[in-house]
């Protein structure tokens, strides 16, 4: 697992006196997990009432919340000999977020569903696109999208916005069970199933479709990624906190996904093994007409014989292999 992060001092430094001065910048003591991959320069002449900043970038091994210390800035006597009293910064508070994993394609059918009240789209694909109306310019739309007509009326550039009636929604759902023992091998089987979760939903979110939930363990989170909408960080910052799940009660679970269910096209279910459990709950989301597609993380002792279950190696998503799902 190679999962990284970068931190930015982010402080406007101003010199103490009315002459030129030279300032070290130091950043805080890293966890266990995390090193630093670059060290600031001392800033050079940094006049009064003059600014100046640094960036600092550090990789860690783990994900999650980390509250870091403190940044230092002093300023350094002739010579570099000492350096005076320091100025800090408030305690930096960052998220870890896993690397996606490489996925290529996945082997799923994503047929469009009828969509009552459609939704706005800003890239024009697909089939029963209306004009919804026009908005200012955001960078990543496309030229194509451009209206001629109100960027000369207006003088800033504005792009035509559509609503689709019918598009494909897709849910991806995280399922890990902790074993009776937690061991090295089973949490790095965990890390590469959030590492293929991430590479799934960035997947699908550079395709047609919008992905419109993501479940981990027992956790519901509603999204809308895709198709110029959302962003894929919201995803990531879900799948960051992700742990292995002591039990799930999944038919309480079918009774809270009801909601979402009558709108999906489609769901991508990521697990570690496969049981009685879940095949359950995957008959039961297929008999309301919604196709699943299921990816196993590990061997195939870790899944029964006649699951129909496509099984990847934690290994090719450590390395970063090309995968087709």
């Amino acid at each position: 697992m190679n999962i990284q992060g970068s931190v930015n001092s982010g402080r406007t430094i101003v010199s103490p006196g009315p002459t030129t001065a030279w300032l070290r910048v130091e950043g805080p003591f890293l966890p266990y997990f995390g090193r630093w991959l670059s060290r600031p320069a001392a800033l050079t002449d940094v006049g009064f009432g003059a600014s100046s900043s640094t960036t600092l970038k550090a990789r860690f091994s783990e994900r999650g919340d980390l509250t870091l210390g403190r940044f230092r800035v002093s300023a350094l006597v002739p010579l570099g000999l000492a350096s005076g009293p320091p100025l800090q910064s408030t305690p930096v508070r960052l998220r870890v977020v896993p690397r996606p994993a490489n996925v290529l394609r996945l082997g799923i059918e994503l047929a469009t569903r009828h969509q009552p009240g459609g939704v706005a789209l800003a890239s024009k694909t697909g089939e029963s696109m209306d004009l919804r109306g026009v908005r200012p310019y955001r960078k990543g739309d496309r030229v194509r999208d451009l209206s001629a007509r109100t960027w000369a009326r207006t003088g800033k550039p504005a792009v035509r916005e559509y609503q689709e009636e019918y598009f494909t929604r897709v849910g991806v759902v995280l399922d890990c069970i902790a074993p009776r023992k937690r061991s090295a091998r089973s949490e790095e089987a965990l890390e590469a199933a959030v590492s293929l979760t991430a590479g799934v939903v960035a997947r699908l979110g550079r395709g047609d479709a919008l992905v419109d939930l993501l479940v981990t363990g027992g956790e519901i989170h509603a999204l809308t990624l895709g198709r110029s909408l959302g962003f894929l960080e919201q995803a990531l910052d879900h799948l960051a906190a992700a742990d292995l799940e002591a039990s799930v009660d999944r038919s309480r679970l079918l009774e809270r996904l009801a909601p979402y269910l009558s709108r999906l096209s489609a769901v991508v279910m990521i697990v570690d093994g496969w049981d009685e459990g879940r095949e359950g709950f995957v008959r039961a989301i297929e008999k309301r007409g919604i196709a699943v597609h299921c990816i196993g993380v590990g061997n195939a002792s870790s899944v029964r014989a006649g699951a129909t279950v496509k099984l990847v190696s934690v290994d090719s998503i450590v390395t970063g292999k090309g995968l087709v799902l």
